[in-house]
């Protein structure tokens, strides 16, 4: 790994770890950024689709429920007066439950809520077509057969058409409980992304930290043992290296210097053994000149 990263310079090195950094930090900033979106999503599905939904669902289910009543009250033997209140609440309440429906209509449905939805208006067609007649006999006072048709068809088909709204809106119910738990599930993966990333960018960090400190500490370890032992006197140093960094160049650096320092003390060392053999030839050229002349000065004359 040291070798893989003294090929490069020192600022391409923390730059290109710097940059892994960041890169990793605006990944887990947009892997937050579209866990909270979904999350926001199915919290927008509860707020605005569900929870409309079911209050729609609940206001046709409370219009149902008041022209039922209204029709037991023009079923009876009243006066003029409260039938004619009675169908004019029935009138009211078709209008509120048409208004409701076609508002339910605008929002979209699943396949299971499409068939309820057909199923609902299919319900609400047969028991309308029964309160019409109950409402036509009750006009004319025509009473015991309006409380049959009433038990016989219209309460039961009624009942039948009140049943499929309540189950529309236990489906409504349904999917916003499932809506709700995609949304906890969606911040539950959120939470885990990023304390999982936040844990990667950590050890990464701490890898690459790790990593480049030893780099460049290693090299500049053996420069400055190199230094030391070269102010001793040392000049064996093992400074050679293959990397091509700053502390590199100061190893080759101090690599040629060592090589400088020996040729110098060689040279040195050559220039003094030959100044040594000089003065000793001079030396001995000196002892022979001596010896030459007291032999010339002793002749055959002076010996006795």
């Amino acid at each position: 790994m040291n070798a893989f990263l003294q090929r490069y310079n020192v600022g391409r090195r923390l730059g290109v770890a710097f940059g892994i950094l960041i890169l990793l930090s605006g990944l887990l900033v947009a892997s937050g950024f579209s866990t909270m979106i979904q999350a926001r999503a199915q919290l927008d599905s509860i707020v605005k689709n569900n929870m409309i939904k079911i209050r729609l669902s609940n206001n046709m289910r409370s219009a149902n429920a008041d022209i039922f009543i209204a029709m037991g009250t023009l079923a009876m033997v009243t006066s003029q007066e409260l039938n004619d209140q009675a169908a004019e609440n029935v009138k009211q309440k078709r209008e509120l439950y048409t208004h409701e429906r076609k508002a339910l209509e605008a929002f979209p449905a699943s396949v299971a809520g499409r068939k309820l939805r057909d199923e609902i208006d299919a319900a609400r067609t047969v028991a309308r077509g029964l309160n019409d007649q109950i409402i036509a006999l009750a006009m004319q006072n025509k009473n015991d057969e309006a409380q049959m048709l009433m038990v016989e068809k219209a309460r039961p088909a009624m009942l039948a058409w009140q049943a499929k709204i309540d189950d529309n809106v236990a489906l409504q119910e349904k999917q916003t409980q499932h809506s709700y738990e995609q949304a906890v599930a969606a911040m539950n993966r959120g939470k885990a992304q990023l304390i999982g990333g936040g844990v990667a960018v950590l050890l990464i960090s701490s890898l690459l930290a790790f990593a480049i400190t030893r780099s460049l500490t290693q090299p500049l370890s053996r420069a400055t043992r190199a230094a030391e032992s070269i102010a001793g006197g040392k000049l064996d140093n093992d400074v050679d290296t293959q990397a091509n960094d700053e502390s590199a160049r100061l190893l080759k650096a101090m690599s040629k210097m060592q090589q400088q320092l020996r040729s110098l003390i060689a040279a040195q060392t050559d220039m003094a053994k030959r100044h040594d053999d000089g003065r000793f030839e001079q030396a001995t050229r000196g002892r022979h000149r001596v010896g030459g002349v007291a032999q010339w000065r002793v002749g055959p004359d002076d010996h006795p």
